[in-house]
């Protein structure tokens, strides 16, 4: 099988136009020998970074994006693609790196109630962020806070930390924000005409490494914290975010091609896991993430 181009990314819903440093985009390729990280400055650079990257390399490429790729089922929201396409069709991303997040959350609280009767779950803004859909705290709702794959992840905490819910938009270790501005980004690639011939979401229409062609350029959902080892044992000076991206891609070497398989025993609904999404290297047995 020929060698994959890796990429990996450290996603950010940060306003404005960042500089290197701790909580902001950084992206990690491996090319011939290396593992290259770069920063983004804004999402619409790392979108532009991660296309031509993929375009250039005629073989299998997987992205590893680090937000959820879905909802819990119960939402009702869509699923894979259709999820994409819905939040490309009504996220705003400038140039400057500002989006309209916070009205979107809002927007999927009210199709959240429309569709189930639920109150919406999304949840966290600004003080000065007027949306009167989204609330400052987390509300009661019968939706639950976490899909199968997050549930499986909490179950490792000791090891890993603990995951965050993607309907948590605001404050510290929030991941929301992250998730609908990612996504967002993962449909507009999609849609790229230099790759859409070629991507595919995983495991939604791969049926997990059953359906990938030799030249796919694969996205999948990554969570670093499965390789915090290997974090820990980067001795370099970079920030936390680049030494992450750097072992995701180190990792993903190393696990190809059993890296994309079905998960094994940890899943016991896998319609509910194709539905909602699921974490590579989340499973039960080994802490490295890698398949025995």
């Amino acid at each position: 099988m020929e060698t994959p181009r890796i990429i990996m990314v450290d996603w950010s819903a940060a306003s404005g136009v960042t500089r290197p440093g701790p909580d902001t985009i950084y992206l990690a390729w491996n090319d011939a020998e290396q593992v290259r990280v770069e920063h983004c400055s804004t999402r619409l650079t790392c979108q532009e970074r991660i296309v031509s990257l993929a375009a250039a390399w005629a073989g299998p490429v997987l992205v590893g994006c680090d937000f959820a790729f879905g909802y819990p089922r119960e939402a009702g929201l869509p699923a894979g693609r259709a999820l994409c396409d819905m939040l490309a069709d009504v996220v705003t991303e400038s140039a400057e790196g500002e989006s309209n997040r916070f009205a979107v959350a809002a927007m999927l609280n009210r199709e959240v109630a429309r569709m189930t009767g639920e109150v919406g779950p999304f949840w966290g803004r600004p003080v000065s962020v007027r949306e009167a859909d989204l609330p400052t705290m987390q509300p009661t709702s019968r939706v639950p806070m976490y899909r199968a794959c997050e549930r499986t992840a909490l179950s490792r905490a000791r090891e890993w930390g603990r995951i965050q819910s993607a309907f948590k938009c605001a404050y510290p270790a929030s991941v929301g924000s992250q998730t609908i501005t990612g996504l967002a980004c993962v449909g507009r690639m999609l849609r790229d005409f230099r790759i859409a011939g070629r991507a595919l979401l995983w495991p939604f229409e791969t049926a997990w490494d059953e359906a990938i062609e030799p030249n796919a350029i694969v996205f999948a959902e990554v969570w670093p914290a499965t390789q915090v080892q290997r974090v820990r044992a980067d001795v370099s000076d970079d920030v936390r975010d680049a030494k992450q991206v750097r072992a995701m891609v180190r990792w993903a070497q190393e696990a190809w091609p059993k890296l994309l398989a079905r998960p094994g025993e940890v899943i016991d609904d896998v319609e509910r896991a194709r539905c909602e999404g699921w974490i590579l290297g989340v499973e039960v047995g080994g802490s490295d993430g890698v398949r025995r």
